[in-house]
């Protein structure tokens, strides 16, 4: 909905804890843009832009502020930093610690190794569509993530990955 406003862009999957009668209520949402600004960090000039004038890095941290107005339990993020400047990259990995901080289950998909090492507490990694290892605690390394993709097999460095 790059081609649309702000506002609906964030409360559009959220429609029953914003809009609660069948009008909308523009206040609520107003205020929901507001602090989905505020507490993301989405640098607009102005509230009343379309998604698509936002740069990539402001529309992930709207993408993921739109997520968490439905307070799912689960999140799943797809290549949360493809494409975005270092800046924004650490403020989206700071969001996912505190998603995880405050118990939710977190599941990351991301082709870049520092960005998977450094947020994950568990990887699996898969090749040729079926998952080829788990590595957990102190097994997460980028050497044992590679080595994992390229064999086939956990097994890095005559250990145990």
């Amino acid at each position: 909905m790059l081609d649309e406003p702000l506002a609906p862009n964030l409360t559009l999957q959220a429609l029953d804890t914003i809009h609660t009668r069948t009008t909308l209520d523009r206040r609520k949402e107003s205020a929901a843009l507001e602090k989905a600004v505020a507490n993301y960090d989405i640098r607009v000039r102005s509230l009343h832009l379309d998604a698509g004038q936002l740069s990539g890095g402001n529309q992930q941290k709207l993408l993921l502020a739109k997520v968490m107005l439905t307070d799912p339990s689960v999140v799943i993020i797809d290549e949360p930093t493809r494409g975005i400047d270092i800046g924004n990259k650490n403020q989206i990995y700071e969001f996912i610690n505190l998603l995880v901080r405050a118990g939710k289950a977190c599941i990351v998909i991301s082709s870049e190794l520092p960005e998977l090492v450094g947020l994950s507490d568990r990887v699996l990694v898969m090749r040729a569509g079926r998952i080829v290892a788990e590595l957990s605690g102190d097994q997460v390394t980028e050497q044992n993530v590679v080595y994992a993709a390229t064999s086939g097999s956990a097994q890095a460095g005559g250990g145990t990955a």
